[in-house]
This record gives C-alpha cells, structure tokens and sequence, in this order.
C-alpha cells in the first residue's frame, strides 16, 4: 500500500511541474506566408510595426520608387510606380492581409498597369478564392521582397503615426530626417516651465532651398522614368515646343510627389520664382541630353541682385551620388543559375526590342555576363536574362532569385557615366 502511495505522489508530482513548466517557444514556421512576413518586417520595421503609415523609398534614377502604405486595419499595399502621360502606374501593386499575431503575410490583389494591364483578386467574392492564385502571389511575392534587399531602397518620405495624427517626414540620402517630428512632452525631461518655453517657441521650419532641391530631385526622376524623358530628348523637338510640354505635364508630377505634404505645396505655389526656376532646372538637365550648367537656380541666382530672399546666400549644389557600373578587367565568366548562356546569338536576327546598345555603339544580348561595382564599393555579377523594349532583366549569377528589372533608358544613363564592359560569347 506504501509502494502505491508513494507511486501516486510521485505521478501527481510530475503532472504539477508539467503544468506550470514553460511551454517550449514555438519555431518559426516555413510557409510562405510566414517567411513572406518575416521578410517584410526584416526590410521595413517600421511600417509592419504601424509606426509609419506610408513610406516611400528610392534606389537610384533606374529603379521605380517603391510605396508602402497601409490601407485598413490589417492590409497594407506595396507597389513601384512611374508617371505615364500624367497618369500614376502601377507596375506592380500587390495588397496583403497582415496578421502580426500569426505572423503570416496574405496575398490579396495583384495589380500591372501598362500596354497589358492586369488585375486578379484571390478572393474575387465572398466565400470564393483561388487556391493557385494564392500560391503563384505568394511566390511571387517572395521574390519580389528578395529582389528589393539586393537594390538597396532608402528612405525618401514617411508619414509617422504620433498621438492619433499623421507627421510627415523627408529623408536625405544617407537616411538622416530633415524634418523629423519633436519627441513628446513626456519623453523631453525638462521642468515645466522649459517645456512651457519649448511650446511658445517658434516651430522649426525647412529651409526652402532643400525644400526646392529634394522636389527637384524627385521630379527629375519621376520623368526620367516616362515618356517625358524621351520627349525632351528628341533633337527634332524645339526648346519652346519642348518647355510648353514640360510646363503642361508639370502639376501631374508635383501633385504625385507632394500630396499631402502642405510645407511642399506651400513652397511651390507661393515662394517667388520657386516653379521658374524648376523649370529651368528640369530642361538644363533633360532637354536633348545636353547640360551646359551643373548648378541648380538657387546657386546660380544666390549671389543676384534682385534675387528671392528664400533663396538669398543658398549654399553650393550638392554633388550627385551615383552607382558606379565598371569592369576590372577578363574574368572568368561564371555559370548562370538559369541556363541561358547557351543562347546562340549569331543564328538570331537582330531587333531592337531583343538588343540593347551602348552609347559606344556596341550591342548586348541575353545571357552576356558583367561584373558592377555598387556606390559603396560592393563587387557583383549580373547576367542579363532579358531585353523586351522598355526594359532589360538581370539576375544575379551566385543567387537563385526572380530576375531583377531595369528600364533600357535607365541603363543607358549609367553607360554614360561609366563603362560596363560585358563578358560576351
């Protein structure tokens, strides 16, 4: 009886340790959802947090801008744009249900603007989906998210979530806050009477010539990317001709960028001289490929006479940042992961929609190998795996990845500026 006393204790025992042990942590799943969040949260913290309800990053001149932006309580939308004829395109935009609880990421809508335009719903109507609509989003979306770690996005523009109320925030190039909002009372650790001092105080304002020069930066990209771009480089098309147009198709560009930013708008529409001159600096730099002056307006007026007071002592331009594209000289040239370097291009008819040239006149097919060096002195390979007629596909050799997509015009710019030899059969 003893024996079986002493038994039972002992059960009971183990049945209370068990039920106040800690549970063992759960180990990450591996389906797509749940690595397509984790991928998320790794790249924009912030946004998957709801610290920033929108956010909109950059990667140079040949990359579309990249938008974030939550659209309900638990969607939220990705996409790259470019301006088509005044118009916003989408090229993609892609909506998920996000559950942070779950930690999983699901595909909604896929949406393509363009030639070819595209939109399909995994849950077209109520109580109906499709399944392989699903997992092709999914997949694809992983993709998407790879092919965004490797163009190295920065910040741009953010609206914040403080206290209930929007706060709109601009980025410099190397990720610094221009404008950041001031910390909250509670956080200041300053008596009251400073804190009463800090309120009385005048609100910081931007200096108007960054304001001029971030917004002449994002327009001059934002026609890069479109039909703009070519138009102003039409040798037939004459100065007049070209600025009208310019001057026409202006507020689209402004209106995109400066939505909901009321410093900007404020900037653009009342500061003197403000869209002159941004219209002068626009065609300086686009009108048939020819610059004869580096300087913006405001470095070129600053020192005038008659000059705006906003604009009275404005500092040097900046120098601009670019991505250098080079070659140190014959490597050996390495396997792509798809098979594509066993393309026989002499048995091809030439087209301009399958070729790509150079400013130097020489020509570039699918499957040609390049070794690029990124602004930060990062070496890499690239192998194109696709020429169409705006843009040119590459992957990256050493990475099994979707191929990654540039516009022909875009790396054209970059040839200018440097020279991409490439390892050809």
């Amino acid at each position: 009886m003893e024996n079986l006393i002493a038994k039972l204790r002992a059960e009971l025992a183990k049945a209370v340790v068990a039920t106040y042990a800690a549970p063992t942590p759960k180990k990450p799943g591996r389906s797509r959802p749940e690595l397509n969040y984790r991928a998320l949260a790794k790249l924009f913290p912030e946004v998957v947090s709801g610290e920033y309800r929108y956010l909109r990053l950059e990667a140079g001149d040949s990359m579309m801008p990249l938008h974030l932006e939550w659209t309900g309580a638990d969607e939220i939308t990705i996409s790259h744009t470019y301006i088509h004829n005044g118009d916003v395109m989408r090229d993609p935009e892609m909506t998920f249900r996000v559950d942070r609880d779950k930690g999983t990421l699901e595909p909604l809508t896929f949406q393509q603007d363009g030639s070819i335009q595209v939109y399909q719903q995994v849950y077209p109507e109520p109580g109906r989906w499709i399944p392989k609509l699903r997992s092709d989003l999914n997949h694809f979306a992983q993709g998407w998210f790879s092919n965004i770690a490797q163009q190295k996005y920065r910040k741009r523009e953010a609206v914040l979530v403080r206290d209930g109320e929007d706060t709109r925030v601009t980025f410099l190039e190397n990720g610094t806050a221009i404008n950041p909002p001031p910390p909250k009372a509670a956080d200041t650790g300053m008596a009251p009477a400073q804190e009463q001092a800090e309120a009385a105080s005048p609100a910081r304002t931007l200096d108007p010539v960054v304001f001029y020069r971030s917004l002449l930066e994002m327009v001059d990209r934002e026609i890069s990317r479109g039909w703009l771009y070519d138009y102003l480089r039409d040798h037939s098309i004459d100065y007049d001709t070209a600025r009208d147009t310019l001057v026409k198709e202006l507020p689209a560009y402004f209106n995109f960028i400066a939505t909901g930013d009321p410093d900007m708008q404020s900037a653009y529409h009342t500061l003197p001289r403000f869209q002159e001159w941004l219209i002068e600096d626009l065609m300086e730099r686009n009108y048939q490929d020819v610059s004869l002056d580096q300087r913006d307006a405001p470095d070129r007026y600053s020192k005038d006479a008659d000059v705006p007071a906003w604009a009275k002592g404005a500092l040097p331009t900046p120098k601009p940042q670019y991505a250098i594209w080079s070659a140190k000289g014959p490597i050996k040239r390495p396997e792509p992961v798809q098979d594509i370097s066993a393309i026989d291009h002499s048995e091809q008819p030439e087209s301009t929609a399958k070729v790509w040239r150079s400013p130097g006149g020489h020509k570039y097919h699918v499957g040609d190998t390049a070794e690029i060096i990124a602004v930060d002195g990062t070496p890499g390979l690239i192998t194109l795996s696709e020429i169409n007629e705006n843009y040119i596909f590459y992957i990256f050799p050493d990475l099994e990845q979707e191929p990654v997509e540039m516009f022909r015009r875009g790396l054209r710019d970059i040839w200018m500026m440097a020279v991409l030899p490439l390892y050809m059969k």
